[in-house]
């Protein structure tokens, strides 16, 4: 469901299947579509439907995937669609496809696992979360039709829950210097003491 900012209904999208549910979604930069991740756990299907926001045209699929939450990511210039599944491994990685021609190329970015990815402003770095809760860099290259990227670089360990079927724990500030993160708390390391006979002390 779409409102506008004074609560208004304005749009209503239903997706194709009844018995799939919403796991994550990723708005175009110019408003126009959403990918929207679609977890089917009945019949083992996952899948990112583009919608339009208008809700003009029926949902049709973008990517045919697998895992969990596929987590999609459209860039901020709107070539390219940022995603986690687990098609080519046992593990959770993030996949870079074209977009809105998602057939003409896929890369991975990750390494040993990655779930969360994220953009840069100017969509020249993603970022991602590993399994030893580091938060990772990856520098993006975009010529013409081809992208590479370069080798993950971890900035810091975190003690964000990772998990392949969770939801974004972080954000980045648009020049990517600056991370927000909603984190574990850290308990007090506090001993317990124990006082063995303390009725002796009452009398």
């Amino acid at each position: 469901m779409i409102r506008d900012w004074d609560g208004v209904e304005r749009e209503r999208i239903t997706l194709n299947d009844p018995g799939e549910w919403t796991c994550s979604i990723s708005w175009t930069p110019d408003g126009r579509f959403l990918a929207v991740g679609a977890a089917d756990y009945t019949h083992g299907e996952l899948r990112i439907l583009l919608v339009a926001s208008d809700g003009t045209s029926p949902p049709t699929e973008l990517i045919n995937t697998a895992g969990f939450n596929p987590m999609p990511q459209f860039s901020p210039d709107g070539r390219w669609i940022a995603y986690v599944s687990s098609e080519e491994s046992n593990s959770p990685e993030v996949y870079i496809r074209p977009f809105p021609d998602v057939n003409r190329g896929k890369w991975l970015v990750s390494a040993d696992g990655g779930v969360q990815p994220r953009w840069r402003a100017d969509s020249r770095e993603m970022f991602y979360l590993d399994r030893t809760n580091h938060v990772m860099a990856v520098p993006i290259q975009a010529a013409g039709r081809v992208l590479q990227a370069g080798k993950p670089v971890p900035l810091f360990q975190t003690n964000v829950p990772w998990s392949p079927a969770g939801r974004y724990e972080y954000t980045v500030s648009a020049d990517g210097q600056r991370i927000l993160a909603c984190v574990l708390a850290e308990e007090d390391d506090r001993r317990i003491e124990m006082l063995i006979g303390w009725d002796s002390l009452l009398k």
